[in-house]
């Protein structure tokens, strides 16, 4: 099995928030060669084409779950200069801040209230948080409230 198989699965094994933090922390400078370079993972540009196509470039987009900042890459690619990162890992956050695309990156577990210094957004878009033992159940709603909110 290679490294990154091995990386990915404990990530999908993390009984707990504290252990998939861990997890990610773990993997955060191996994460985009192992799932793009190794895994031909392209959901970021695939979820990237869909904003696109449907939110007009320069929106200000919330960016849940941003790990190393792959969506956020994509998305700043085609025009958008106002994305704020949100990530429960400082080491995914550490490696999305090298990009230097992103307007905020901040630390906050989705599943919380977010507490956030902008007063509403245009869009939020999340790759790859909302699955198997990752996001709780709140952060779609948490995400998505920030939406609703008259700027």
């Amino acid at each position: 099995m290679s490294e990154a198989k091995t990386r990915l699965d404990k990530v999908y094994q993390a009984r707990n928030p504290e252990q998939l933090r861990e997890s990610y922390q773990a993997w955060a400078a191996h994460y985009e060669n192992d799932l793009v370079g190794e895994m031909g993972y392209d959901k970021p540009d695939r979820v990237g084409q869909v904003v696109v196509e449907y939110l007009p470039a320069p929106s200000r987009l919330l960016d849940v779950g941003c790990g190393t900042g792959l969506v956020g890459d994509y998305l700043h690619r085609h025009g958008f200069t106002d994305i704020t990162g949100l990530d429960f890992c400082e080491g995914m956050l550490a490696q999305a801040r090298q990009r230097n695309i992103y307007l905020d990156l901040l630390s906050m577990d989705l599943g919380l209230p977010l507490t956030l210094t902008s007063d509403h957004f245009d869009g939020v878009v999340g790759v790859g948080v909302f699955t198997e033992g990752h996001a709780a159940p709140p952060a779609c709603e948490n995400s998505c409230a920030w939406c609703a909110r008259q700027g």
